[in-house]
């Protein structure tokens, strides 16, 4: 008789699954949607409708011969689902969102602009609907400012030129400044031997940079191709009659991507290096150039392992050390062309997989927005303004934000959703917001995309870039002058 069961009532346990329940309802509810809303939402809801009424009779197996697609998806779950009083649809701790309302639901968790995983895990901890991953995916990849504000971490795969057939037939230049003396020094590099010529000058106009051309051509002749940066002196129009007077091709390179002009970007940093030993030590620089630039031409390459000099004259040159003639024509451009396939081959698996490099399927017509290159400090990576493709030529990308163009490489853009065609974070519609195009396709030159580039001019953005000019004012001790 002691362990005679106490009468209870039968739906006390009822009673407080109840309670339980309107308890979650009423604390995981978003704040800008009411659970009015969400009641009649569901009410109209054929889905939920069905799945609720499924629920409450305990006929859970109906779920999967339901004839209608979106109902199967909760069979997966239904031992998480159950039904308040006010007829909302439960998944364990988390309200199951009607479809009317899921869009508006993901436009809040993303409101403070997380990313993916964050507004997925805030997503989760509140509410619950099926195919919430993919939606919350396409809200943050179809948000402008999302885009504008992250940098992608892949870029196009490395496109290595050929080498030459014969030495002095392609070169690339670019300067080198200004030192300390207000001097720069104008850098031509030989594609194939690896030679480089170098020649001091006060100044980087046209006018000064062409006799030190004509002096470098009339020692090593006039080469086919000259490979030069979007800099001043080779944008301007004496720089293009010289070249159709001397009858060679002038190919610029793609702004602001120094890696097309990698042979003399790459000796750049070499020869820097000698002019800081040589500040270091305290000796004339000049000199210093001098006994480095003959130490470094009769040095065998990294990547042909034959000397500058040596594949230039097919002779060595006498330095301090002494040497013999060890290699004949033949051999040293068999040498040349195999050592330099080799070693690009090997630099191109290298940077590919340490860049995680994949091909861009950008193409003309899409929306993009453009890398900012130089960003201050609050600045985002890309600018707040959509451009659309009208132009690929290999990695090379013309794009156009109102009438004017800007060419860049493929990695300098990202794409972005089509629907944000018309959008314009900036403000602005005016054609002096454009990004200029630095290159402008002139006769008798012609912009390339290889391996690497570099301009001289600096794209700007007026939303963010221009300054307002300083107020002058006349000194106050000069009020009383008469001019």
């Amino acid at each position: 008789m002691s362990r005679h069961p106490i009468p209870v009532e039968s739906d006390r346990d009822e009673r407080v699954t109840e309670e339980y329940v309107n308890f979650v309802l009423s604390h995981a509810m978003p704040q800008a949607i009411t659970i009015e809303q969400v009641q009649k939402a569901t009410e109209e809801d054929p889905v939920l409708t069905s799945v609720i009424n499924v629920v409450q009779s305990g006929e859970l197996y109906k779920l999967l011969v339901d004839e209608d697609q979106r109902v199967k998806p909760y069979w997966n779950v239904r031992a998480d689902l159950c039904v308040t009083s006010n007829g909302i649809l439960l998944r364990g701790n988390r309200i199951v969102i009607p479809a009317a309302l899921q869009s508006q639901v993901v436009k809040l968790a993303h409101l403070g602009h997380q990313g993916v995983v964050k507004t997925k895990a805030l997503l989760r901890s509140k509410v619950w609907f099926t195919g919430i991953d993919k939606m919350v995916e396409a809200e943050v990849k179809h948000c402008l400012p999302c885009q504008v504000s992250t940098r992608e971490n892949t870029r196009a795969p490395l496109k290595m030129s050929k080498c030459p057939e014969q030495p002095w037939t392609h070169v690339s230049a670019d300067f080198c400044g200004p030192l300390p003396t207000g001097e720069y020094l104008l850098v031509v590099v030989d594609e194939y031997s690896r030679y480089p010529a170098v020649e001091i000058t006060h100044s980087t106009s046209a006018r000064s940079t062409i006799p030190h051309f004509d002096k470098i051509f009339a020692c090593h002749g006039i080469p086919e191709v000259v490979k030069t940066d979007n800099g001043p002196p080779f944008n301007s129009s004496d720089f293009r009659g010289f070249a159709g007077y001397l009858g060679f091709k002038h190919r610029r390179i793609t702004p602001e991507w120094p890696e097309a002009n990698g042979e003399a970007e790459r000796f750049m940093r070499t020869l820097k290096k000698n002019l800081h030993t040589s500040e270091s030590q305290r000796k004339p620089w000049k000199q210093e150039l001098w006994k480095f630039l003959r130490q470094y031409r009769a040095t065998p390459h990294s990547s042909t392992k034959v000397a500058p000099a040596e594949a230039l004259f097919h002779r060595n040159i006498r330095t301090e050390l002494p040497s013999i003639q060890s290699f004949s024509k033949e051999d040293i451009h068999k040498n040349v062309l195999l050592s330099d396939k080799n070693a690009k081959d090997r630099m191109k698996r290298y940077a590919d997989k340490r860049r995680r490099a994949c091909e861009s399927d950008i193409c003309v017509g899409d929306a993009v927005i453009l890398q900012d290159p130089h960003p201050r400090k609050l600045d985002p990576p890309y600018y707040p303004k959509l451009h659309e493709v009208v132009k690929r030529k290999g990695d090379m990308v013309t794009a156009t934000h109102g009438s004017k163009p800007v060419t860049r490489n493929i990695s300098r853009f990202k794409a972005v959703d089509a629907r944000y065609q018309s959008q314009d974070m900036s403000g602005s519609e005016s054609d002096g917001d454009v990004i200029p195009d630095p290159t402008g396709e002139n006769e008798g030159t012609r912009v390339e995309s290889d391996q690497n580039s570099q301009t001289e001019e600096r794209p700007l953005d007026s939303s963010s870039k221009v300054h307002r000019a300083r107020e002058r004012h006349r000194p106050a001790y000069l009020k009383d002058y008469v001019t």
